[in-house]
C-alpha cells in the first residue's frame, strides 16, 4: 500500500514538471513581436515596413521561419503585384536574440482604405518537437495617391496651329 501512494506521489510530480516545462517552453510572454509601420500610407509609394522579434524565452528556438502576409491591393515592390506571403527561414534564434526583417510595400488598389498587415513566426523550443507560432497583425490606412498628374490644355484649338500641352 505504502509503495502505490509513493508511485502516485512520484507521477504527479513528473506531470507537474512536465506541465511546468512545456508551459514556460510554449508560453509566448518570452517572444517580444512588433510590426513597424506608419498607421497612414500613400497609395502607390513604397514603403520600408519593419518586422521585428526578441528571444526572451532563455531557450534557443530552433528552425524559425518568418511569413509576412499583406492585405489585397498590396505588393511588396519590386516583385509580382500577385504576390501577397513571403516566407523567410530565420534558423535557430539563440536566447536574447534580436532579428529584424524590411519589407518593401506598395499599395496599390483604388480609393481609400483600411489593410491589415500579419506577421507569423513559426518555431521549435530546443528541447522540444513540437512546433508553436505567435502573429501580430497591425492595421494601416491606405490614403490617396502618392502621386499627381495635372495636364494644362488650351481653351480652344484651331485646325493646323500649334499650341502648347503642360503636363
Amino acid at each position: 500500500m505504502k509503495l502505490k501512494s509513493l508511485l502516485i506521489i512520484f507521477l504527479v510530480a513528473i506531470c507537474l514538471i512536465c506541465s511546468f516545462y512545456i508551459w514556460r517552453y510554449s508560453s509566448n510572454s518570452g517572444l517580444d513581436f512588433q510590426i513597424d509601420a506608419p498607421t497612414e500610407i500613400m497609395r502607390g509609394v513604397p514603403y520600408d515596413i519593419r518586422v521585428n522579434f526578441t528571444n526572451n524565452s532563455g531557450a534557443v528556438l530552433q528552425d524559425a521561419i518568418l511569413t509576412f502576409v499583406l492585405p489585397e491591393g498590396a505588393a511588396f515592390f519590386g516583385s509580382d503585384s500577385q504576390k501577397t506571403i513571403d516566407n523567410k527561414s530565420l534558423g535557430n534564434v539563440g536566447a536574447g536574440s534580436l532579428v529584424q526583417e524590411t519589407y518593401k510595400v506598395i499599395f496599390l488598389s483604388q480609393g481609400e482604405q483600411a489593410g491589415k498587415l500579419k506577421a507569423v513566426l513559426a518555431y521549435s523550443p530546443a528541447a522540444l518537437s513540437a512546433r508553436f507560432e505567435k502573429s501580430q497583425s497591425f492595421d494601416v490606412n491606405v490614403g490617396i495617391s502618392g502621386v499627381a498628374v495635372e495636364m494644362k490644355v488650351p481653351e480652344a484649338a484651331v485646325s493646323g496651329e500649334e499650341f502648347e500641352i503642360g503636363v
